[in-house]
C-alpha cells in the first residue's frame, strides 16, 4: 500500500472508526490530510509518534487555532514536545528539555505528551474526545478560553 494508506489505516485502526473522516471538513479528516499532504516532518504508518501528532493537529484543527492568541510552533516539523504550551516532561527539567530539542533535530525516539497547557489563550469549541488516546497525558489546562465537553 501507499504511504496515504498506511497512515489512514493507523490512525482509523487507533480510534476503531472510520466514520469521522468521512466528512472532509471534520477535524478529524483535516488533521489527517495535514498530517499526510503537509506535514514538513513526512512521518510514515511505523513512526512511533504518528498517533500523538494526528491528535494534537486534531486539537489544532478542533479548538480553532487560527483565532488562538498564541499558536506558533504548531503543526511545524520539529518534535511535538517544543509546541507551544505542549510539555513531554515533569517539572519541565532544562536538562530533559534539552535532550528532547535534540532529540527532534536528529529525528530519534518517541517522546510522548504529558501536558498541554494552553491558558488564555483565546481557545474554543469542544475537547475532542480522541485526547484521551494520549495514554501518558497527566495534565491538561484550558483555563480562562471558550472550551466546552468533558476531558476523556
Amino acid at each position: 500500500g501507499t504511504r496515504e494508506d498506511g497512515i489512514t489505516d493507523t490512525i482509523s485502526n487507533a480510534l476503531g472508526d472510520l466514520e469521522p473522516f468521512q466528512d472532509p471538513n471534520s477535524g478529524q479528516a483535516r488533521s489527517l490530510n495535514w498530517l499526510i499532504y503537509e506535514d514538513p516532518a513526512q512521518l510514515n504508518a511505523c513512526s512511533p509518534n504518528l498517533l500523538q501528532r494526528w491528535i494534537l493537529a486534531l486539537i489544532y484543527y478542533d479548538m480553532g487555532a487560527i483565532d488562538w492568541t498564541t499558536n506558533d510552533g504548531w503543526l511545524v516539523e520539529m518534535d511535538e514536545c517544543v509546541w507551544q504550551g505542549c510539555a513531554c516532561v515533569s517539572n519541565n527539567a532544562a536538562k530533559e528539555v534539552n535532550e528532547i530539542f535534540d532529540r527532534s533535530l536528529q529525528g530519534k525516539e518517541f517522546t510522548p505528551i504529558r501536558g498541554i497547557d494552553l491558558t488564555d489563550n483565546n481557545v474554543f469549541g469542544s475537547i475532542p474526545s480522541e485526547m484521551g488516546l494520549l495514554a501518558d497525558l497527566e495534565t491538561i489546562s484550558f483555563y480562562i478560553n471558550s472550551v466546552t465537553g468533558s476531558i476523556p
